[in-house]
């Protein structure tokens, strides 16, 4: 697939390594001294273990965590239009030293907390605790850490989610990335925002870049403030999402909304066809999905 987005094109091979992942899942940890893989366990299946273009990344997270491809481009067109070097959230710290050079702004004490194509945002005080420093080396982890954010809520995984909050909601897990507290009425802009990019999510001409909609200044994304202790104990569930094998390219499948079981598989990632509906409108994944070639899930 030809690339839409040059400039991506170190990120786009990068993979972490055992290393880095380790240091993702146990290494550093929040306010209330949770480690990434105490506060989410899908942490357990964020690997970025998959290199290619763009939109065979974006497709490849789309899979694996069974959310439809058209919603992941245009997530991704809402928070970067594709962008790994996008900056987002500029704050006034008190050592920006302690933050990425690309962060850093020259001659103030202000930073650009939010780094990537799915703009991953984080504090050397644990938001979004252990993302630094693969959230801009890798196009593949900063995406998949992002899709297993969403299936966190999307799970029934956050205790300490407010009035409303239960599992199997769609957009306002979508949303909760944004900002999940209050639920869905602090996200409702965002998703909106979000939904005027279905109609083009792919954007090759590039035509979105002076538009974007995120607004970084008042970004805000709250981490299990309203409980220390750490996330639930989930066992581990094997998928039962429905496979298809329809014609490469195929819009046409039949396919269930979104699972409320993760779609994580080894290598080769398979057809899974799962939907997502959009005020009476199905949006469909395409039926071709790049395969992992190093087999992590």
């Amino acid at each position: 697939m030809a690339e839409n987005r040059p400039g991506n094109a170190d990120e786009n091979a990068y993979r972490p390594s055992a290393a880095e992942l380790d240091s993702f899942r146990n290494g550093q940890v929040d306010r209330y001294g949770r480690t990434q893989m105490q506060y989410n366990p899908l942490a357990a299946h964020v690997t970025g273990g998959f290199s290619g273009s763009t939109d065979e990344i974006l497709q490849w997270a789309a899979h694996k965590w069974g959310i439809p491809e058209d919603v992941v481009r245009a997530v991704a067109t809402n928070e970067s239009n594709w962008r790994m070097s996008q900056l987002g959230d500029r704050k006034t710290v008190s050592d920006p030293s302690r933050y990425p050079a690309q962060s850093r702004i020259a001659g103030t004490s202000d930073v650009y907390e939010s780094l990537g194509i799915m703009q991953v945002r984080w504090t050397p005080e644990g938001l979004h605790q252990g993302t630094e420093s693969l959230r801009w080396k890798s196009t593949a982890f900063n995406v998949d850490y992002w899709a297993s954010v969403v299936r966190y809520y999307y799970d029934g995984l956050c205790s300490w989610c407010g009035a409303g909050y239960s599992a199997g909601q769609e957009w306002a897990s979508v949303g909760a990335w944004y900002n999940p507290s209050p639920w869905i009425s602090a996200s409702a802009a965002y998703v909106e925002r979000a939904k005027t990019h279905l109609a083009n999510p792919l954007d090759p001409a590039g035509l979105l870049g002076s538009r974007l909609t995120a607004s970084r200044s008042r970004r805000h994304r709250p981490r299990g403030g309203q409980s220390s202790s750490p996330g639930p104990d989930r066992r581990r569930r094997r998928s039962r999402c429905r496979r298809s094998s329809p014609s490469a390219g195929s819009r046409s499948m039949a396919p269930p909304r979104w699972s409320p079981r993760r779609c994580l598989h080894r290598h080769p990632v398979p057809h899974c066809a799962l939907s997502l509906q959009t005020g009476g409108a199905e949006i469909v994944r395409r039926a071709s999905v790049p395969t992992d070639p190093g087999g992590a899930q």
